[in-house]
């Protein structure tokens, strides 16, 4: 018997659910790199981010909780020290 993706048992397609998950993390690389103010500042900001998106883990709505889930698998686990996405935004034109 093959196993069917977590996703199908909220009634999300392959798609939808790439959406679901890709939202949290587009969110927070765009709000990471909206402001010029260095490299090693947007990446403690995403730092702050992923720790947020990952206690969302034990989220009590089960939708939460897997979206959480599959983003950490996908991105690293900042809570095992796994490294993070480095973003560096480009400099402003002033």
């Amino acid at each position: 018997m093959i196993e069917q993706p977590a996703y199908t048992g909220f009634g999300f397609s392959d798609g939808e659910w790439g959406l679901l998950v890709g939202l949290p993390q587009s969110v927070l690389t765009a709000a990471s790199a909206a402001e010029s103010d260095g490299t090693r500042r947007t990446m403690a900001e995403t730092a702050a981010g992923l720790e947020t998106i990952a206690a969302g883990r034990e989220s009590a709505s089960p939708l939460v909780a897997a979206v959480a889930g599959e983003i950490v698998t996908r991105v690293g686990d900042p809570e095992t020290g796994e490294e993070l996405p480095v973003i560096a935004p480009a400099d402003r034109a002033p």
